[in-house]
């Protein structure tokens, strides 16, 4: 009896293949080149006919022959298939060096092709979602070359150091550290304390950026509302550092965006609890709806009260986008509130719960939110639950208004501040009413 041909996932050279398979592996890598010969042929379509080292027919071919390339060197020799790939990086640097030989240019088109190449013979081998992922992230990257451009232009020294600086602690030492606890009732999680510091760092610098491309009314309320997705406390800190390098006339629309970053935690608690326990929606709804309408309500006013006459951003001063002291210094705070929280767990049982969400609310949320919604489920009573959630709520809004009040100027802080303590209100008079 014949058995049934391979799966192709990562095939390996000299396994056997079906012929169907054959096929679409080859099509794939057809479809990898037009993908990057599209964006090519239409960045070069205005440029004289035989100037252009290669275009979307071009591509195309490339793609294909890297997928033949595969195929050959999977059914027949290794050693062909490197001839093959040396031959057509051979073609590609006469051609640059013949056609173009005295012209400064880049070799964009040059090592696009070599990607196609590279990306149809992944293809080939059974790596198809990689290929046309591959693909399409390089034709987004090639599509991007002028709005890179102006961004290079426009960055200064600090800037360029700041993101290099978030990609060292994201990309770099983020993922070396362990995600398991440490300490006492093993509370400390390096992987968690230093995720957070991550959040603090890109929030900082989102926001930074946001202001700068999109001006400071704009870029403050935008970066309240997409960082209070991540950590409202630090789109807080962020918009607070911020808020003393900008023009007092822009204090307004900083406040608006302190505000938007909280409304926006309302929303990420009542969803992060509806999911993991539909029912309590129903009894999450009055207190954390008068936050939100509270809070929506104040950041629209706060955000008609900015100035009129300022359309730029104006950035005061020379600090740098990204401040690593604060980032690390939220993340050491992070990290004392989460051993006292447990130790305030283990000390008062059940008991102590609402202690908890109050310690757990001084820093973030969403822990107490996931452990409370997931308690819930047992037996924990859901009024119990609800009133939990809404003392963390409280106590995180209370230590935000703390933060804008104390940190920030006084056109700044002092608006934001009140807006967050009439939601503070709003929500414990629901809480108590219903």
């Amino acid at each position: 009896m014949g058995s049934d041909p391979p799966t192709v996932r990562g095939l390996r050279w000299g396994e056997e293949v079906a012929e169907i398979d054959i096929l679409h592996h080859l099509a794939v890598a057809l479809a990898v080149g037009l993908v990057i010969g599209l964006e090519r042929g239409w960045s070069d379509r205005n440029a004289p006919e035989g100037s252009r080292v290669a275009g979307i027919r071009t591509f195309a071919l490339i793609g294909f022959g890297g997928g033949l390339v595969a195929l050959i060197g999977r059914e027949f020799s290794v050693g062909i298939a490197a001839a093959m790939t040396l031959g057509f990086a051979g073609l590609f640097l006469v051609v640059r060096f013949t056609q173009r030989p005295h012209q400064d240019v880049g070799m964009t088109t040059e090592v696009a092709a070599i990607v196609t190449f590279a990306l149809g013979v992944l293809a080939g081998l059974g790596h198809m979602v990689a290929a046309t992922a591959g693909s399409v992230g390089s034709a987004f990257l090639l599509g991007l070359k002028p709005t890179l451009h102006r961004w290079l232009q426009k960055m200064n020294q600090q800037e360029l150091f700041a993101a290099l600086q978030l990609v060292l602690i994201s990309a770099v030492i983020l993922p070396l550290l362990p995600d398991q606890g440490y300490g006492p009732f093993d509370a400390l999680n390096p992987y968690r304390v230093w995720l957070m510091a991550v959040v603090v760092a890109v929030v900082s610098f989102v926001g930074y950026v946001l202001v700068k491309l999109l001006g400071s009314r704009a870029g403050a309320l935008v970066t309240g509302l997409c960082g209070g997705l991540a950590s409202s406390t630090a789109t807080t800190m962020a918009l607070v550092r911020l808020s003393r390098d900008l023009d007092a006339s822009l204090h307004a629309a900083v406040a608006s965006g302190i505000v938007a970053a909280s409304a926006t935690m309302v929303v990420r608690i009542v969803v992060l609890a509806a999911v993991i326990h539909p029912p309590l929606l129903v009894d999450l709804a009055p207190p954390f709806v008068a936050m939100l309408v509270v809070g929506v309500g104040a950041a629209i006013w706060l955000w008609r009260r900015r100035s009129l006459d300022q359309h730029v951003a104006v950035i005061t001063g020379q600090r740098n986008p990204l401040d690593l002291q604060i980032a690390i210094a939220f993340a050491a705070f992070l990290a004392l509130i989460t051993l006292a929280a447990e130790a305030t767990r283990l000390t008062f049982g059940a008991t102590g719960l609402y202690l908890l969400s109050a310690a757990s609310g001084l820093a973030d949320v969403d822990a107490i939110t996931v452990s409370v919604a997931q308690q819930s489920l047992g037996h924990l009573p859901r009024d119990v639950a609800v009133t939990s959630l809404v003392i963390a709520a409280s106590v995180n809004t209370a230590v935000k208004a703390l933060l804008a009040i104390t940190m920030s100027p006084a056109s700044a802080g002092r608006p934001a501040a009140a807006a967050l303590c009439a939601m503070l209100a709003a929500g414990l008079g629901a809480l108590a009413i219903w």
